[in-house]
């Protein structure tokens, strides 16, 4: 199952709600929403810094996690977002070990 880390910036309904739900609440109801679609998320934190909700969502296609960005985006709750996949430690080092890194050398240099 593929990971991906999503970082949002709000819009002022979005913040707006936040604030009057609270962060628990809309919390609460991304992680119902986000299962509804067949994805896990794993974490949800909010930030004080440039971008204010970071999420790690699990699924197994990456057009999933795509479409609940767009959907995200087109609500208003939100100006902004970016994603991208992320690994654990053991599944970066599977990258590495597929590639053989440790033991390339770059051609003519046998």
């Amino acid at each position: 199952m593929s990971r991906y880390m999503s970082m949002f910036k709000y819009a002022a309904p979005g913040f707006a709600g936040t604030a009057e739900q609270g962060p628990a609440s809309r919390a609460a109801l991304l992680r119902d929403y986000v299962a509804s679609q067949g994805l896990e998320m794993e974490s949800i934190y909010y930030s004080a810094g440039e971008w204010d909700m970071v999420m790690v969502i699990k699924g197994e296609l990456s057009a999933s996690i795509l479409a609940n960005n767009w959907r995200a985006l087109g609500s208003g709750a939100f100006a902004e977002s970016v994603s991208f996949q992320v690994f654990d430690p053991e599944e970066f080092q599977a990258g590495f070990d597929e590639a053989e890194i440790g033991n390339w050398l770059p051609p003519g240099s046998d």
